[in-house]
């Protein structure tokens, strides 16, 4: 499937290869340099792949309290930060590219 990521940019993704290692890939961002991020709502993750869908990395999702996490959404900005919208908790959180915390907020 191709993606248009940029105006000028665009990236073919073999699904078959990235989601063979996922439980449940509720979503997925691409970054101003083309590399993918899936979110593994099952295993409460993030996992990161090149644009031919080489594995990179993967990192988990911050829990907080005792509150029930829910990824929802993932998405990325020009400066390559991750964001992860979590609706259990009503927050996001957001990480580097290279999958460290940096912070999160509520969104009630």
């Amino acid at each position: 499937i191709k993606y248009i990521y940029q105006s000028d940019k665009s990236i073919e993704i073999d699904y078959n290869k990235v989601f063979a290692t996922l439980s449940n890939p509720t979503d997925m961002a691409i970054d101003s340099a083309g590399n993918v991020y899936v979110l593994d709502a099952e295993n409460d993750k993030v996992q990161k792949f090149t644009t031919n869908g080489t594995f990179v990395k993967e990192w988990n999702i911050q829990r907080t309290k005792a509150s029930e996490l829910v990824p929802k959404d993932i998405a990325t900005d020009s400066a390559g930060n991750v964001y992860v919208l979590d609706g259990g908790s009503n927050r996001v959180q957001k990480f580097t590219t290279n999958g460290t915390f940096v912070k999160e907020w509520n969104i009630n």
